[in-house]
């Protein structure tokens, strides 16, 4: 069985979870996020020559530095989807109160995957805990927490499968390896480190 989801979902969706399972799965700790889709373009810097496809906002000074703070970011979708048109649309990230409300397109509430050095361990058990109990887990959270990451994992998976169970696993998932590796290589580094960015934050925060 393969489940694809996120970590915590899945452990919960076990039965009898193995201790390993238990330790690997509960082990990755996860942060609520308010996103709001808007047209308030406020949250961007306002030197135009400033503005990226993510734009990071600081954290208030007045933060408590013991509490690790959420990520708050902007991301400019017109830059991100090579949208053309006279509406700048904006996806930001838990800066709800900062934003205009007659602005807002669509309010969302998602869970991301926070970094910490426990839940960084425990990606690195992948490959032991992938079909101990015939199960095996994919997720973006077994990486950097974006959509190819989720790929990368379920395609760790086929190849965990493949090992355990001396099962060749179709030509064709072997291609959209092929070509995901491909889309990764164009992208480099960049949206590994802006992810790392992203997610350690909080903990950095930390005295």
């Amino acid at each position: 069985m393969f489940i694809a989801c996120h970590s915590d979902q899945a452990l919960a969706l076990l039965a009898d979870p193995s201790q390993l399972e238990v330790d690997t799965l509960g082990a990755i700790a996860y942060q609520d996020s308010d996103v709001l889709l808007h047209t308030d373009t406020r949250m961007l810097p306002r030197r135009q020559l400033a503005r990226a496809a993510w734009n990071y906002h600081l954290a208030d000074e007045s933060h408590d530095p013991a509490r690790p703070a959420a990520a708050t970011l902007t991301y400019d979708m017109n830059v991100l989807q090579g949208l053309q048109g006279p509406e700048r649309f904006c996806v930001s990230l838990n800066r709800s109160a900062d934003i205009d409300p007659a602005k807002v397109l669509r309010r969302l509430r998602y869970a991301h995957p926070l970094y910490t050095p426990a839940g960084l361990a425990a990606q690195q058990l992948h490959g032991e805990v992938n079909g101990r109990q015939r199960t095996y887990f994919c997720g973006a959270y077994w990486r950097y927490g974006f959509h190819e990451d989720a790929i990368a994992s379920a395609l760790a998976a086929l190849d965990h499968f493949e090992t355990r169970t001396s099962t060749k696993v179709p030509r064709r998932w072997h291609q959209v390896a092929e070509q995901t590796a491909a889309v990764n290589q164009a992208l480099g580094d960049q949206m590994d480190h802006a992810s790392l960015a992203l997610q350690l934050t909080p903990h950095l925060q930390q005295p």
